[in-house]
């Protein structure tokens, strides 16, 4: 995907739709809309959702949330200040276990977007109070009781006896 205009973001490795994206312009992207790996949000979104974008892609394939662009797809920019650290407080605070997400900022036309890179998880994420999401398509859901188990066992953190 490339940003600034024309510049590149770097791969997420989430396979070949995220490869055949990093070459797409932010533009582009945005004109493709959401979907399983693309985010786009606001800087006003409410912590516990953002928390819960990031605990889906985790969860999923990863993916990438774009902060500064509104629901018509104009490139806004970000206002808060400390964005940054809003982000990894937010990583930190309202994800467990802890995401550690790629921050990348690009300005395009004198606005700031910041890229939220959020690669697959090694062990199922929830946020703090205690769901469990999945990406699909272009919407996060709560996931269901077979879909965690099957999650921790994709994940190998949890072995389940199959009855004969």
């Amino acid at each position: 995907m490339s940003i600034v205009s024309q510049a590149s973001l770097p791969a997420t490795g989430v396979g070949n739709i995220m490869k055949a994206k990093q070459n797409m312009t932010l533009e582009d992207i945005i004109a493709n809309g959401e979907d399983s790996q693309v985010e786009v949000e606001l800087d006003e979104i409410h912590p516990n959702q953002l928390a819960g974008e990031m605990v889906a892609f985790a969860n999923t394939y990863g993916g990438r949330i774009l902060l500064g662009i509104d629901d018509e797809g104009n490139i806004v920019g970000v206002k808060r200040e400390n964005i940054d650290e809003w982000i990894a407080n937010i990583s930190s605070n309202n994800c467990q276990p802890t995401i550690l997400p790629q921050i990348s900022r690009i300005r395009v036309n004198g606005n700031i977007v910041i890229i939220i890179e959020v690669q697959k998880g090694v062990e199922p994420h929830k946020v703090s109070d205690g769901r469990y999401y999945i990406r699909v398509g272009s919407i996060n859901r709560e996931m269901s009781t077979f879909e965690l188990a099957r999650l921790f066992q994709q994940r190998q953190l949890v072995f389940l006896k199959r009855h004969q």
